[in-house]
C-alpha cells in the first residue's frame, strides 16, 4: 500500500504545503532575493478531489503571510480523469487565489490537449522521458520542442525535466524553454 492509497494522505498532504509555506516565510525573512520564492507541491489525485483543498490552502496561506503566488500546485492529468467538470471548477478556484498550477509529467499517461484549452495551468512540465531521449530519438525531439511552441502559443510556461546533458539544455535554451529540472 501506498500513501496514496490511504486515508492518510489528505492530512499527509496538508503538512506538506504547510511545511512548504513555513520554509518560504523563513527564507523570505531571513534572506534577500531577486525575485519571489516558489515552492512546487505535487498533488495527488485524490487531494486534488478534497472539497475543501481551496479553503484549506488559503488559510494556510495566510497563516504564514506569504504570497499566494509562491504556492505552484503539480497536478498530473490522472486528477482530471473522474469528473472533469469538478477539475475545472477546483482549479478556477485556485487561479482566482493566485495559486500556480502545473501539469505535471506532461506526455505521459493519459495526455489529451484538450487538457491545455479547457484547464487554466500556467505551465506545463514535459515529462523526462521525452527529454532523455532528445539527443538519440528524433521524435522526442520533435515532441518536446512542439510542446514547447504549443505552449507559449497559449500563453504558459514550459519546464523540462530530467535535464541531465549539457547538449539538452543547449536545444532546450535554442526551442525557447522558460525552465529546466
Amino acid at each position: 500500500p501506498t500513501i496514496e492509497s490511504d486515508d492518510i494522505v489528505i492530512p499527509f498532504g496538508f503538512w506538506i504545503i504547510e511545511e512548504a509555506c513555513r520554509q518560504i516565510k523563513l527564507w523570505s525573512d531571513m534572506f534577500r532575493f531577486d525575485r519571489p520564492l516558489r515552492a512546487g507541491i505535487n498533488l495527488s489525485a485524490r487531494q486534488f478531489t478534497c472539497g475543501v483543498l481551496v479553503e484549506k490552502i488559503v488559510e494556510i496561506i495566510h497563516r504564514h503571510g506569504i504570497d499566494p503566488t509562491s504556492i505552484a500546485l503539480e497536478i498530473t492529468e490522472s486528477a482530471f480523469l473522474d469528473d472533469m467538470e469538478a477539475a475545472n471548477l477546483m482549479l478556477l478556484k485556485l487561479k482566482a487565489e493566485k495559486i500556480r498550477i502545473y501539469l505535471d509529467d506532461f506526455g505521459t499517461g493519459f495526455s489529451s490537449l484538450s487538457y491545455l484549452l479547457h484547464f487554466p495551468v500556467d505551465v506545463i512540465k514535459i515529462d523526462k522521458s521525452f527529454v532523455k531521449w532528445m539527443h538519440v530519438d528524433e521524435q522526442s525531439e520533435e515532441i518536446v520542442k512542439s510542446v514547447i511552441t504549443l505552449a507559449h502559443n497559449l500563453k504558459m510556461q514550459v519546464v523540462a525535466e530530467g535535464v541531465e546533458e549539457e547538449e539538452h539544455l543547449a536545444r532546450l535554451n535554442e526551442y525557447g524553454c522558460d525552465y529546466i529540472q
